[in-house]
Parts: C-alpha cells; sequence; structure tokens
C-alpha cells in the first residue's frame, strides 16, 4: 500500500490530489499490475496553506513586540511563548512546552502565577496586576494581563498572557508621591499662609492653615470667596493689578 500527495494535470487546470495504490497479485502470487484511487484535496491543501500563514503572521506579532507572551492549557502548562520570554530565562520557545511554572521560576512567584491563573481560568475573567518577576537573578516588576481562552462550545481551555516591565515607572510612581506628601506637608505647617486661586483670581482653589490663622476664616469658608474679597476696597484696584501682572508675567 502506498500513499501518494502530488499535483495533477487535469483538462481544466492542475489540482491537489491524493493517489492511493496497491499491488495487484494473480494467482501465484506474482506482481500483474498497479491499482489505486484518486482523491482531489486541493480544499484542504489550501485551507492547511492559509493555516500555516496564519500562524506564521501571529507568531511574527508575538515575535516582534516588545512584551512578554505566552499561552497556557487547563493545568497551567505551556503551549506557546514568544522569543522575548523565552530569551530572558535564556531558552527556546520550544523549551517551554510541556512545563509548568515551577519549572522555570522560583517556588513562591510561581504558585502565585498558578493562582492567577487558575482564577481568570475559573471565573472566565480578565486579571490585570503587578507581579514579580525573576531574569537574570535580578527581580524586577512586571505588570501582567491574563485573560480565558474558550473553545467553540465556550469551555475555558486555558489562559493566554502577556506582560512587561514596570519596575522603573513604578519606582517613579513612589518617588512622586513620596515628593508631594512632602509638599503636602510643607503646605499644612508652613507658618505663612498660602492661597492658591484661578488664573482670573474669581475664585480661591487652595487655602493652607497658615491663612486660615491669619484671616480667622475656615478653609471651606475661603474656598467660596474670590482673593478681592480678602482686600478692603480701597486697595481693591492695586490688588487686581498685581493679579494682573502675574497673569502675564510682567
Amino acid at each position: 500500500f502506498a500513499k501518494v500527495e502530488a499535483r495533477l494535470l487535469t483538462a481544466s487546470g492542475v489540482v491537489e490530489y491524493q493517489f492511493n495504490g496497491v499491488r495487484v497479485l494473480d494467482e501465484l502470487g506474482q506482481l500483474v499490475g498497479i491499482a489505486g484511487s484518486g482523491r482531489d484535496i486541493s480544499e484542504r491543501v489550501r485551507g492547511e496553506r492559509v493555516l500555516r500563514e496564519n500562524e506564521a503572521k501571529y507568531r511574527a506579532l508575538a515575535d516582534n513586540i516588545p512584551q512578554r507572551v505566552f499561552y497556557k492549557d487547563r493545568q497551567s502548562r505551556y503551549l506557546a511563548v514568544n522569543h522575548h520570554y523565552a530569551h530572558d530565562l535564556g531558552l527556546n520557545p520550544e523549551d517551554f512546552i510541556g512545563k509548568d511554572d515551577h519549572a522555570l521560576h522560583p517556588t513562591d512567584i510561581a504558585a502565585r502565577y498558578q493562582r492567577d491563573d487558575q482564577r481568570v481560568m475559573d471565573t472566565g475573567q480578565a486579571l490585570e496586576a503587578d507581579e514579580s518577576y525573576v531574569r537574570g537573578g535580578n527581580e524586577f516588576m512586571i505588570h501582567t494581563v491574563k485573560t480565558p481562552v474558550w473553545d467553540e462550545t465556550g469551555a475555558v481551555i486555558g489562559v493566554c498572557g502577556i506582560f512587561f516591565d514596570v519596575t522603573e515607572q513604578r519606582v517613579l510612581e513612589r518617588r512622586l508621591q513620596d515628593s508631594e506628601a512632602t509638599l503636602r506637608a510643607i503646605y499644612e505647617n508652613a507658618p505663612d499662609g498660602i492661597l492658591v486661586s484661578s488664573i482670573d483670581a474669581d475664585r480661591i482653589w487652595m487655602a493652607n492653615p497658615g491663612i486660615c490663622r491669619m484671616t480667622g476664616y475656615s478653609e471651606a469658608e475661603l474656598l467660596v470667596l474670590r482673593p478681592l474679597d480678602l482686600h478692603p476696597a480701597r486697595v481693591g484696584a492695586q490688588v487686581a493689578r498685581a493679579f494682573s501682572s502675574l497673569r502675564e508675567g510682567t
């Protein structure tokens, strides 16, 4: 028995076909001929070609974005990863297939990854979180987005994820928070009165405790006033000119 897939020249053009051949023997067991059947497989071949092209496109997309991408089955075993993720661990993408996170990451981190996987697959809901990630012996902060993967019947069959390094961003955010806290402490504890108003001076936006002590008004009372309301009418024009100079930078 022999099976061959090839191209067949027909009266209407070239088609893809599959030939199944068998040896024909006589009553003495001698070969007397070849018999076979042919089947047009052009549709299947076209479908396989389209599938390969689509897979190549998705692989090119996954491998050329800077983020790390992965796909796991229901047991959190890796089915596919992109080159960036594999490179982080000094591996090839195919080295991940069939492995779980415990084979690739420290125990505590792997356990957390798998808990998140199961949560996504059990709830059918996407999950976003900051997580620890070890690369080259150094620990980083990553932001991970995980989504469930469904089959054609609507059953969850795995989890797909993407993650990226946010270590520097989180450090900057903490510094900004610390800076804001420092400025807030200065603002709240300054012995001088501090007011912040709108550009046209028609409303007070902020008033620190120092200005409250100076004026005898509470913060809530000051926030419904204009700066001009805090000055006698005879100096109103002078105060207005001062605000005008500040607006114009003169």
